[in-house]
């Protein structure tokens, strides 16, 4: 609950001299925004709570509301957001973490063409659903910059899922684990492993009632799922009318089955992404050729979150 009277400029909480917000205004702004408002409508929201709308601007050709300049909050955000987040943020990274980055692009004023990365780390400890840990931005996608962002919480998580990224990978063997932790387990996305298999399934894409491609459509939920899926496709591979070559030599090298553990980064099983359920936690060991080989694709995104 708030007061609802209105103050006077000479009452209530001190403020920097002749500016033109108060705390409370400011404070709803940021709320707007938490709550997944847009900069602009946030503005103009604490300008008429300020009673300091502006007049609109008048003349020929398009004219920008001035009410509705983002610039305002934005500046509040960047300089009073670290202040409100102080101690509410997790210090730990979480059991099962999920680290993905997406590139903006500036495309009007003096820094167009400039871009810029935000790196994202969703995660959680106990079953259920997964929630943002962690949001940064940076201006390159680096292996330094990424070891900034993992030293933001401390601990080493359990599981990591990844686009294996090379930049990213290099960060978490340098990274993690932390002193007396146990080595984490890293994972390829469902997104990037669906899409691998897709290119290795290509002579089945007609025939969706193949007993490959249905056991493929569960092959991606549980390691049972899987182990059905790839003793599938070897039957079909030996006594099947179309033999399966590229699934098999993907199979052979990348997806040999190994003892559920805790073992070091870089080794991987088919898991569901972000939203991985938390008894999937086996893990394949890629032999040196795949390792090889995922080391000279080209880096790319996980998520279009």
């Amino acid at each position: 609950m708030e007061c609802s009277t209105r103050l006077e400029r000479w009452e209530g909480q001190a403020g920097a001299r002749e500016y033109w917000f108060s705390a409370r205004e400011v404070g709803r702004a940021l709320a707007l925004v938490a709550a997944g408002e847009s900069y602009r409508q946030a503005a103009s929201v604490a300008r008429r709570a300020a009673g300091r709308s502006q007049k609109r601007l008048t003349g020929n050709g398009r004219r920008r509301d001035p009410n509705l300049d983002g610039q305002l909050v934005a500046n509040w955000v960047d300089s009073l957001a670290p202040i409100v987040c102080a101690g509410e943020l997790p210090g730990r990274w979480p059991d099962r973490l999920a680290l993905d980055s997406r590139e903006f692009r500036i495309d009007r004023g003096a820094r167009a063409g400039e871009s810029f990365h935000v790196f994202a780390a969703v995660g959680h400890d106990e079953p259920g659903r997964p929630r943002v840990w962690r949001l940064a931005a940076f201006p390159r996608r680096t292996e330094a910059d990424w070891e900034q962002f993992l030293a933001l919480c401390a601990g080493t998580p359990r599981l990591v899922v990844t686009d294996f990224d090379k930049a990213l990978r290099k960060a978490l063997v340098g990274a993690f684990p932390r002193a007396a932790d146990r080595a984490a387990e890293l994972r390829l996305c469902e997104l990037h492993l669906r899409r691998r298999l897709d290119n290795a399934l290509a002579p089945l894409v007609d025939e969706p009632d193949h007993p490959v491609m249905r056991s493929f459509r569960h092959a991606l939920f549980d390691h049972d799922n899987w182990s059905r899926f790839e003793a599938q496709a070897r039957r079909s591979d030996q006594h099947g009318a179309l033999p399966l070559p590229a699934l098999m030599r993907w199979l052979d090298t990348t997806a040999r089955p190994s003892p559920p553990s805790f073992r070091p980064a870089r080794r991987w099983a088919p898991t569901r992404s972000a939203r991985s359920r938390p008894s999937c936690t086996r893990s394949s060991a890629p032999s040196t050729a795949a390792r090889r080989a995922l080391a000279t694709e080209p880096d790319s995104t996980c998520c279009s979150t």
